[in-house]
């Protein structure tokens, strides 16, 4: 998980992350609750937080051979291809005035891959539960990764940073770059080409959702 996440951080030029026990046990703690819904909304916490449902902890996609943890985490990524980095340029810095972190699509959060990515947060620790019913369609897993210090406050482009290929390209359409540095994942309109929901869940045994 944290090889993962710091391959994550590193394509946007951030400093690897840690694994911190203290958040892991937290994490655990509060997913053995089997409650959905954010921990900070009763600990007041100063951490951020993601959250992920799954069908089932040991489960693994047959895909990609990922566990629920892992595929939370690609899953969280995958937000990049909706960051609306123009807007995130635009943001005022440290005076908050309101904005989810930005999106070419209002239905789409980015705010699990800026989490991610964000350049202080400088540890984290996750843990997973099986649950009997939480989501009223029987057993499934909750993922919770806690990351310190929190991320997601109006400092966006100044920490949540470009990839190596959007900077020698110029394309903030791209998300990633085929081995001879072309720009494989560009705008499509005024949106993204995006992998088609299908190919990632599905199977029961496929990561099922995520939680803001």
């Amino acid at each position: 998980m944290v090889a993962l996440m710091n391959e994550q951080r590193a394509r946007h030029g951030a400093p690897p992350t840690v694994w911190n026990d203290t958040l892991a046990a937290q994490a655990q703690a509060w997913t053995d609750r089997c409650v959905w819904k954010h921990s900070r909304e009763t600990t007041g916490g100063d951490y951020g937080e993601n959250l992920a449902g799954a069908l089932g902890r040991d489960k693994v996609d047959p895909t990609t051979g990922l566990d629920a943890c892992s595929s939370a985490a690609m899953m969280w990524y995958d937000e990049v291809n909706y960051y609306d980095w123009a807007a995130a340029d635009a943001m005022p810095v440290d005076v908050f005035v309101g904005q989810w972190p930005p999106s070419y699509d209002s239905s789409k959060s980015t705010g699990h891959f800026t989490q991610v990515v964000w350049a202080d947060s400088t540890s984290f620790g996750c843990g997973v539960t099986d649950c009997a019913n939480p989501f009223g369609f029987g057993p499934a897993a909750i993922v919770a990764c806690q990351f310190f210090p929190a991320g997601n406050y109006p400092r966006y482009r100044l920490e949540v940073f470009r990839t190596a290929c959007q900077n020698r390209t110029g394309d903030d359409g791209c998300a990633a770059c085929s081995p001879d540095g072309a720009c494989m994942a560009c705008y499509e309109g005024i949106g993204r080409k995006v992998p088609d929901e299908s190919d990632r869940v599905s199977s029961l045994e496929r990561l099922i959702f995520e939680g803001w």
